[in-house]
């Protein structure tokens, strides 16, 4: 019979408090909290510098400008976490969010929450984003591609243009021909005909100089075509990569409402856990009558002891004690208070003689023989 696993089932089945339940729950989210502070810093960080360095990066160095962006930021997690407390506690006593208590406090913590959120969420995305990288990827190959392409239809067109340039002079050479026909006198039929026929050829010489020019514009054409179609290839190389980065922003975005919400369950709940407690111990203290004996004790050897009195100092009278704690809001009768008495009495913190009772110790060392009495820690 294995009696010690016996008794540690028998220790862990047992009924615990609540405090006892979720002290393991509150500790990880209450220090789970603060490293979403931390990880809300971190993620403002690249917002916040690079609004600093944008702004007056010319004027202040950078080891000032990262000493300034943590101290904002660690600055505003503070008082987040602070006011959104403060917040908690006033609804979880007032039960009401509408509350003047509640009202303005919860407005200003979500504020508070809301600027830390944005920042986290734009700091992530500037951290994350890859949209000028993909940007000026795509314009480096479309421009490296566009002066290729443009070399090559250069050299094509400088072949027609030298084509055109051969007409051109063709033209040129009938027009000087034509010229000296037709300065003369009178042309024999045979010059007629031979104006005539240059006539001719320079109209045959212009209409291949119009296919020449119009090719030139096919040319052009052809290579902006090319060119737009090989834009639309990079465009559908680089839509992975835009939608992987979409994805990062989109993951940064859940990390970011995942932190903020560590931090106010965090804070949340320690609150909630602290003072659930408190009541359970309360409620179990107050139905505990050493308790209750300790605490009347504890409150009368406050009353009597006063920052005049002095070792052999008489003590007031049972009657004087039940109107001092009455005027004390101390809640004793007669027969407590000599209850009370004669415990001092027997922990030798007093003495009595002749019906009238004596201190022997200064207070703080009756305060101590009493809670070392009621085995108070």
């Amino acid at each position: 019979m294995n009696i010690d696993l016996h008794q540690r089932l028998e220790q862990k089945a047992a009924k615990k408090s609540f405090y006892q339940k979720y002290v393991n729950i509150n500790r990880f989210l209450f220090y789970l909290s603060f490293f979403g502070n931390l990880a809300s810093i971190s993620m403002s960080y690249f917002f916040l510098y690079f609004i600093l360095t944008t702004s007056v990066g010319a004027i202040f160095p950078s080891w000032v400008l990262i000493a300034t962006t943590i101290i904002l930021l660690t600055a505003l997690e503070v008082l987040k976490r602070e006011v959104f407390r403060v917040t908690t506690l006033n609804f979880l006593d007032f039960k009401n969010v509408m509350h003047n208590k509640v009202r303005t406090l919860a407005l200003c913590s979500i504020i508070l929450i809301g600027v830390s959120f944005y920042g986290a969420i734009s700091g992530a995305h500037r951290l994350s984003s890859n949209d000028t990288k993909i940007a000026n990827d795509k314009t480096e190959i479309a421009k490296k591609y566009e002066d290729s392409l443009r070399s090559v239809y250069q050299l094509k067109i400088a072949d027609v243009e030298k084509e055109i340039g051969l007409l051109k002079s063709k033209i040129e050479q009938k027009d000087i021909e034509l010229s000296k026909i037709e300065n003369r006198a009178r042309l024999t039929d045979v010059q007629l005909e031979r104006v005539s026929y240059l006539k001719k050829e320079k109209e045959d010489l212009k209409s291949d100089i119009i296919r020449y020019e119009a090719k030139i514009d096919d040319l052009n054409q052809s290579k902006q075509k090319e060119y737009e179609l090989y834009l639309l290839r990079v465009d559908n190389d680089f839509k992975y990569k835009e939608k992987d980065n979409t994805l990062s922003s989109i993951v940064f975005v859940i990390l970011s409402i995942i932190v903020e919400f560590l931090i106010l369950i965090g804070v949340y709940h320690n609150i909630r856990y602290n003072i659930k407690s408190f009541e359970e111990m309360d409620k179990e203290l107050k139905n505990n009558p050493k308790y209750q004996q300790y605490r009347n004790a504890v409150s009368i050897i406050d009353i009597i002891y006063t920052d005049n009195t002095n070792i052999n100092d008489k003590l007031p009278t049972t009657t004087d004690m039940l109107m001092l704690c009455k005027m004390n809001n101390v809640n004793v009768n007669q027969k407590e208070i000599t209850s009370i008495m004669k415990l001092l009495n027997n922990l030798k913190v007093i003495k009595t003689k002749g019906g009238t009772r004596y201190f022997i110790k200064d207070k703080k060392t009756a305060e101590d023989e009493v809670k070392q009495y009621f085995r108070v820690k």
